[in-house]
Order: C-alpha cells, then sequence, then structure tokens
C-alpha cells in the first residue's frame, strides 16, 4: 500500500466518525452539528492529496505536512466554531505520520 493509499484509507475512516456523529443527537452542539465538521475536514484533507503533485510519490511525512500547512487556511475558511474540523486535520496528520 502507497503513502497515498494509506493516507486515503485514515481520511475515510475519519469520515465514517463524522458521519456517525451527524446522526447521533450527543453531537448537536447549539443547533450546529459537529460529525458535519469532521465530515467536511475529512473531505478537505482528502481534496489536499488528490489534487497535490506527484501525489503516488510523497512519503507519509509529507503527505502530513501538506494537510498540516493548510490548517490555518481551513480554519479560516470554514465555519467551524468547535473546533472539530481544524481537530480532525490534526488527528488525520497524527495518524498518517505515526506510520513515519
Amino acid at each position: 500500500m502507497t503513502s497515498f493509499e494509506s493516507a486515503i484509507a485514515v481520511i475515510i475512516r475519519q469520515k465514517n466518525n463524522g458521519m456517525g456523529m451527524q446522526s447521533n443527537s450527543f453531537y448537536h452542539m447549539g443547533g450546529h452539528n459537529v460529525g458535519r465538521d469532521v465530515v467536511q475536514a475529512a473531505d478537505y484533507a482528502r481534496r489536499l492529496i488528490e489534487n497535490a503533485n506527484n501525489r503516488d510519490s510523497l512519503s507519509n511525512a509529507q503527505i502530513g505536512e501538506l494537510i498540516e500547512s493548510h490548517i490555518d487556511h481551513y480554519d479560516d475558511t470554514h465555519t467551524d466554531p468547535e473546533g472539530y474540523g481544524c481537530g480532525t486535520l490534526r488527528d488525520i496528520v497524527n495518524e498518517i505520520c505515526k506510520q513515519c
């Protein structure tokens, strides 16, 4: 399995977690569903690495650095009042980099 494929698997797991949160009222805070933030962040991370040049030759560390370098941009461009989206991106980076 390439680093790209491994990263996609991590992202899919995070997205599935977020989808489970969307259907659980425990994760609704003030009319806002944090599961949606998790799903959006996972989709954002996936787009980043799918659009990367030479994505199939990137190492886990390079993929982690790519996602990490866009967390501030994500925070500036997405509604994420509880920080679950940014936290999801950091979780994805940490899980990918564990495999370094």
